[in-house]
């Protein structure tokens, strides 16, 4: 946490404080809930919902009451960022990074040019924008500037001229990209504003920073520095884990576009919701009480900071709620309440220079009566907590499926939706029980492909960017 030891944690000053506090809240919740078996009782939230300057954060346990000893749950945060007072959008700064390499030759390369072209055209004059291409290394045709007629003339017959050649090096388009914004003010801007690097590519990354990690860490290091990080898989050649690893390290948003001729509706989309973002320089902090583990946060590649979980989180639309998952390991020698984690949610609104922060924590009863555990399931958070376990088996079906292993992929798929169904029917929610059947339903109809070949690309690709999707 920001800065160092001392802010990290009057938290954990605070959380012995508020101990006998939250004792007394969750017990009296407790004690008064009534309720058909199987059903969240009355008055039972698990949690709590903290908000400031419009972001709502609430943070809520899987169930009301654990058992005493060793046991495993779930904690749900669900994020709302704060609805847009202007009457129009906000300006926003884009860095087009544009893979040129062999691999994009002829129609590839002409529809990303198209595409790239509509982007620039629907910029208004209060916006900046800057131009890369990269191959085997990278080059800014075109320095961040405002979007005016002549800079946007410039733009594009930089675009016109490009030819495809050479190797793919995504961390030299990704460095040059991000450079654009650092020189064009001399880091100081005068402006706050959403600044977001649109990176595409269409094949594997095989120069420079090649390897998962030092991409995943080279964007995170990027998006700490103020530039939030979209990638757009094209084709069927890419790897999506990378991808996707870095729009969620990067703070942005990721797009399988499988056909090149859809390269300009994404564009719109996510021009639309750059125009549309609020909440930016987003994190997430989750501090584990003591006896409890983190186990992992589904959907997310986090980072530790002295037994602290940091989750990044994507630039937040006007309105836009985010759900993250956490796992938890307990260790519970005593009844009675106990506390599971404190959060810290920071964030920066568009249009200001300080970054907020909300606290937050949640608390549960710990038993030994078995059948008041199993009345105390927090509802609002059971939801979210079975989308991202069915995000989570989507991506282990798919990584057994592509060692050629479809029967265990299609084992790991109905386990889990057995175990949804049986989740969604004991709090009475059909329509979830609907919804995470039919992404069961999609999963497997992707792996009845063929393993090999683009098939088995195509169905990869669409597996992961439904488990990307449903995760969040």
């Amino acid at each position: 946490m920001h800065p160092a030891a001392s802010t990290r944690f009057d938290r954990r000053k605070t959380l012995s404080l508020l101990a006998f506090a939250a004792a007394i809240v969750v017990v009296a919740a407790l004690l008064g809930t009534r309720g058909p078996a199987r059903r969240t009782a009355a008055g039972c939230d698990g949690g709590a919902i903290q908000r400031d300057g419009g972001m709502q954060v609430a943070v809520r346990a899987q169930q009301c009451r654990i058992l005493r000893g060793a046991s495993e749950t779930h904690v749900a945060i669900e994020l709302t960022a704060p609805s847009s007072q202007r009457t129009g959008r906000e300006p926003v700064e884009l860095a087009l990074v544009i893979d040129r390499s062999r691999s994009m030759k002829d129609e590839p390369l002409r529809d990303a040019k198209a595409a790239a072209l509509r982007a620039i055209d629907a910029l208004a004059p209060t916006d900046r924008f800057s131009v890369v291409a990269y191959s085997t290394d990278a080059a800014v045709l075109i320095p961040l500037d405002a979007a005016s007629e002549a800079h946007k003339a410039r733009a594009r017959a930089a675009i016109e001229a490009l030819e495809a050649g050479g190797g793919t090096n995504i961390s030299a388009g990704l460095l040059a990209g991000a450079g654009t914004f650092a020189t064009a003010c001399d880091g100081k801007c005068p402006e706050v504003r959403v600044s977001r690097i649109l990176l595409i590519s269409d094949g594997d990354p095989n120069e420079g920073v090649y390897d998962r990690d030092g991409l995943v860490a080279l964007a995170a290091r990027t998006a700490d520095a103020g530039a939030s990080i979209t990638t757009v898989g094209v084709g069927l050649e890419f790897d999506e884990q990378i991808m996707t690893e870095m729009a969620v390290a990067g703070r942005g948003n990721y797009y399988f576009v499988e056909e090149f001729g859809d390269l300009a509706t994404m564009f719109d989309q996510e021009l639309g919701s750059l125009g549309e973002t609020v909440a930016i320089d987003t994190r997430l902090e989750l501090e584990p009480a003591a006896g409890v583990d983190i186990v992992e946060v589904y959907g997310y590649r986090t980072s530790r900071e002295d037994g602290v979980v940091i989750v990044p989180i994507a630039d937040l639309r006007a309105g836009e709620s985010r759900k993250v998952v956490a796992r938890v390991r307990v260790h519970a020698d005593r009844a009675g309440a106990r506390d599971l984690l404190a959060s810290r949610l920071s964030w920066r609104p568009v249009g200001e220079a300080r970054p907020r922060t909300i606290d937050s924590r949640v608390a549960v009863l710990v038993t030994d009566d078995a059948a008041a555990v199993g009345k105390s399931t927090v509802i609002a958070a059971e939801r979210q907590i079975q989308e991202a376990r069915m995000a989570s088996a989507i991506d282990e079906a798919t990584a057994a499926y592509e060692l050629g292993d479809v029967q265990r992929a299609n084992e790991i798929l109905e386990g889990r939706a057995a175990q949804a169904a049986e989740a969604a029917a004991a709090i009475d929610d059909r329509e979830l029980g609907r919804r995470l059947d039919d992404a069961r339903r999609e999963a497997s109809g992707n792996l009845a492909a063929p393993p090999r070949g683009a098939a088995g690309s195509r169905a990869t690709k669409q597996n992961r960017n439904l488990s990307y999707d449903l995760s969040r």
